[in-house]
């Protein structure tokens, strides 16, 4: 693996002398087509077809806060990519191209403010199969002019695969991973196949023994909304357990959900007693409430979802793929409504005004008195709060 970082490294220093070639590849598109998010992964490529993996358009959306404008050749396929992303903090602007041979297809981007190589994509074929897969990326994507030369591990990021075949599907992987700061890590990949030859799942296995899966079959037979409510419910019966086991201080006034949209969805869990809610009433009012219940609350329990780690891979791989985080947020509220509906089962004491809530405080603290009816808390306790001017600005 070393030999390969060192070479993939390598490669990615000479790509400097290769930001003048953009218009070349961008003159050898034929059509455009627009979306609104990343399109032809490389890890999908196959010579007989590259699938985008998502929706494109022939038209821009003028309302989009990032734009992907893709130029096609004559055969369909990616030559030149365009990406714009834009808000009211800050403009970005990235161009790759995509260069094809018979043993490798490969992806360069650049920041065209730095100049910088933001990414660089390779994925190596061998007697026709995929055998290694090899990613090299600056971190905030070469938005910072660092001289190249002092970049360190802290912000670059790679990810080094090779599979391993029988007959004629991939039965395992090598990896290897850096960056974010931490030291580099090795990991191994398991596939696992049904009879039928169809891929059931995907486990990496790391170095200390530690796995998680990374791909679970899609059920056909099964609608994303089923999916969604049979998580929800052994979702609140692990949470459930899970304060148990954590011997949570009882009764329970608030529980909430804490999650991060599109990360690994994990909520981690965070209670206020009703002791403590009690201590806050008695020395806080109005929107100073708001505070101590909501957002100083406390200690957080990370949730091990292993035993419900199956339907919990499936229902987010669809949920990643289709690109809307609105079926993740649902079956969190969901979640949390059977939680305050069912008094965590009758199994642990709770407040006579309990709520359980599911909120991504990084992006909808503001819109937690709308959250709240969601999770089941009920009109009259809503008000209640209100008049009190908990939700006071």
């Amino acid at each position: 693996m070393t030999e390969l970082y060192n070479a993939l490294y390598e490669r990615w220093r000479l790509a400097f002398d290769e930001f003048s070639r953009l218009d070349e590849y961008k003159a050898a598109g034929r059509t455009i087509r627009y979306a609104d998010n990343f399109r032809f992964r490389l890890a999908d490529y196959d010579p007989a077809g590259f699938p985008a993996g998502g929706p494109l358009t022939t038209e821009r959306d003028a309302h989009g806060t990032m734009e992907y404008q893709y130029h096609l050749d004559d055969a369909g396929l990616p030559v030149f990519v365009s990406i714009t992303s834009s808000n009211k903090y800050v403009s970005n602007r990235w161009q790759g191209f995509y260069r094809y041979t018979p043993d490798m297809v490969e992806y360069i981007e650049f920041n065209l403010d730095t100049k910088y190589p933001s990414s660089i994509e390779r994925v190596i074929r061998q007697h026709g199969k995929k055998t290694s897969y090899q990613r090299f990326s600056l971190n905030s994507r070469g938005t910072f002019n660092i001289p190249h030369d002092q970049l360190d591990y802290k912000a670059l990021f790679t990810e080094i695969e090779n599979y391993h075949y029988q007959a004629h599907r991939i039965i395992s992987a090598d990896g290897f991973a850096a960056g974010g700061g931490l030291a580099p890590w090795l990991y191994n990949l398991a596939y696992d196949y049904l009879d039928t030859g169809e891929l059931d799942t995907i486990r990496i296995i790391y170095t200390n023994g530690q796995t998680r899966l990374t791909y679970v079959r899609p059920d056909p037979a099964q609608s994303l909304e089923q999916l969604s409510d049979r998580l929800a419910r052994q979702l609140a019966s692990l949470i459930i357990d899970t304060l148990i086991a954590n011997q949570t201080q009882q009764p329970i006034a608030l529980l909430a959900l804490n999650y991060r949209t599109g990360k690994l969805w994990i909520p981690s869990l965070a209670t206020i007693s009703q002791a403590d809610k009690k201590e806050i009433l008695d020395h806080h009012k109005g929107k100073d409430v708001f505070q101590h219940l909501f957002i100083s609350s406390g200690d957080e329990i990370d949730l091990d979802n292993s035993p419900i780690e199956r339907l919990w891979v499936q229902f987010f791989g669809l949920v990643n793929s289709a690109e809307d985080a609105m079926p993740g947020e649902n079956m969190l509220r969901k979640t949390a409504r059977l939680l305050t509906l069912g008094g965590l089962d009758g199994k642990l004491a709770v407040d006579d005004e309990f709520i359980a809530y599911a909120l991504d405080g990084e992006f909808e603290i503001n819109d937690l008195e709308q959250i709240l009816p969601e999770c089941g808390l009920s009109e009259a306790t809503l008000q209640k709060w209100r008049e009190k001017k908990w939700f006071d600005n």
